[in-house]
């Protein structure tokens, strides 16, 4: 047996008990992790801290869900692949796929100035995770891109803060699509 059968035999054991441990919660545990794994739902900042904090109410720490990410080899990989690898056994997407595709749909639909700041989001989303995507870390990102909100704001938004956000919410709107499409992305 080489590596990566030995690896996928792993995967598969792995995945089969993380089922059965989610299975024999309780139902409102079951229900906390199910809910979590909504496209809608995860990809609006606010609300995927709200189902964050679900999880860990119902027993599902962040921490396990990291524990499961290293177990799995997905360190590269969002939170929510973890989630969809135990609850339906899919393959772990990257945060390079995930952020490819939603970069590329937003690509065609904003001007030049705001495409340089949804690079900036890739390449943060990238190395560091969905952590850099909550809510509170966008006056954050826009300074180190821009050194001030305000000059941010006047770049990306034409002087509306509304328009700022929206880019931001759409990036990540993006970035959470069914399975599928992403299949073709390295």
């Amino acid at each position: 047996m080489n590596e990566e059968e030995m690896r996928y035999r792993v995967t598969a054991v792995v995945t089969s008990t993380l089922q059965i441990v989610v299975q024999a919660r309780s139902s409102e545990e079951a229900e906390a992790f199910s809910e979590a794994i909504d496209f809608d739902k995860w990809s609006v900042p606010s609300t995927r801290a709200k189902l964050l904090k679900q999880l860990e109410d119902a027993g599902f720490p962040t921490s396990e869900l990291v524990s499961i990410q290293e177990l799995i080899d997905a360190q590269n990989s969002d939170l929510f692949d973890v989630l969809e690898f135990v609850k339906y056994a899919l393959k772990p997407i990257t945060r390079k796929a995930r952020a490819t595709v939603s970069r590329s749909i937003m690509e065609a639909g904003i001007e030049a100035k705001q495409m340089e700041f949804i690079d900036f989001l890739v390449s943060q989303y990238i190395e560091s995770g969905v952590g850099e995507l909550e809510e509170s870390k966008l006056e954050t990102l826009l300074e180190i891109k821009y050194a001030d909100v305000f000059s941010a704001v006047k770049v990306l938004g034409n002087g509306e803060v509304a328009k700022v956000r929206d880019l931001f919410l759409n990036f990540q709107k993006n970035l959470y699509l069914p399975h599928k499409e992403y299949q073709n992305v390295g």
